[in-house]
Formats: structure tokens, C-alpha cells, sequence
């Protein structure tokens, strides 16, 4: 399963045939894939790699990286 949040609209309207109020924001993809690359596809066509988790996740407050004593 991947999750794909690039899309054409548009196309994707046509394709399924989607009712003006449905919002699209992305789609699932679930099947199987015929290889997995070494790199992931997006990096591969020049956007940036990917971050480190530690850079992403903090602890129920932006930026902090640890639980801190007495929380």
C-alpha cells in the first residue's frame, strides 16, 4: 500500500468519475509492486532526501526532542 499525495486532479476526477463535492487530498495505491529501487523515486527525480526521524518527532511540544523531567 502507498500513500500518493501528488495528483492531477483533474484527471484524477475523470478517471473515477469523482462528484464535484468529494475533495480529493490523495489515494491510496494497494496491489503489489513488480521491484522495490534502491533509492526512493522522488529522491531519485532530484527532490530532497529524506530527513532523519529525530529531526521530525518531538515530544507533544515543537522542538522539544526528549521527555523532560517532571513532565
Amino acid at each position: 500500500m502507498g500513500w500518493v499525495s501528488i495528483i492531477q486532479e483533474r484527471e484524477l476526477r475523470e478517471i473515477f468519475d469523482l462528484p464535484d463535492e468529494v475533495v480529493v487530498i490523495a489515494y491510496l495505491c494497494i496491489g503489489f509492486v513488480s521491484h522495490f529501487p534502491e533509492r526512493p523515486e522522488l529522491e531519485q527525480a532530484g527532490w530532497l532526501p529524506r530527513l532523519n526521524l529525530d529531526e521530525l518527532v518531538f515530544y507533544e511540544q515543537w522542538g522539544r526532542k526528549e521527555q523532560q523531567q517532571g513532565s
